[in-house]
């Protein structure tokens, strides 16, 4: 079951998660090895969902994360990662028994732009249990948020019928 920590009389939460990404984000350029392995946990998992690996491709424990970090990298170029706007904020939460802080973050890559979550352990903030990365969008093929939004209200518009009409016989 999960179990949110629902007081947030600081940003104790937020602090941790955006200096694990800012630790993480200067390993990964550095490309060294053994500064990502201590970002995660001995038991970590990472998925990646086309975002590094093109692919849906699982990563179990430090040694086999940093190998596939350190490999799509010079490909993937990730870069800028940073706590998401308009998302829950970092809180503390039990996870399959676990306490973490979850954190959902953004990034870029040479390609497009990502989301992901980081799950860091809670008596332990500096080590990631759980790293989730996803490519959402694709440059030069970027969404119209504009023109999204409008088309959703003309459906809203359209799909939205009175109660009271009736066929005409």
């Amino acid at each position: 079951m999960n179990q949110v920590n629902s007081s947030y009389s600081d940003n104790k939460e937020r602090d941790q998660v955006e200096k694990w990404l800012e630790t993480f984000t200067q390993a990964l350029e550095n490309g060294q090895s053994n500064d990502l392995r201590h970002c995660f946990s001995d038991n970590a998992h990472w998925r990646d969902l086309l975002a590094f690996t093109w692919s849906i491709v699982p990563f179990e424990g430090q040694d086999a994360i940093c190998r596939g970090l350190i490999k799509s990298q010079s490909n993937t170029k990730a870069s800028h990662f940073s706590l998401a706007d308009n998302r829950t904020p970092p809180r503390k939460i039990s996870r399959l028994g676990e306490d973490v802080i979850e954190g959902i973050f953004t990034f870029e890559t040479a390609l497009g732009r990502g989301e992901g979550v980081v799950r860091l352990l809670a008596d332990e903030p500096s080590k990631a249990w759980i790293f989730l990365t996803t490519l959402f969008e694709l440059r030069g093929f970027e969404e119209n948020r504009a023109q999204d939004a409008r088309r959703e209200k003309l459906i809203h518009v359209i799909l939205v019928v009175p109660t009271g009409l009736t066929s005409v016989n």
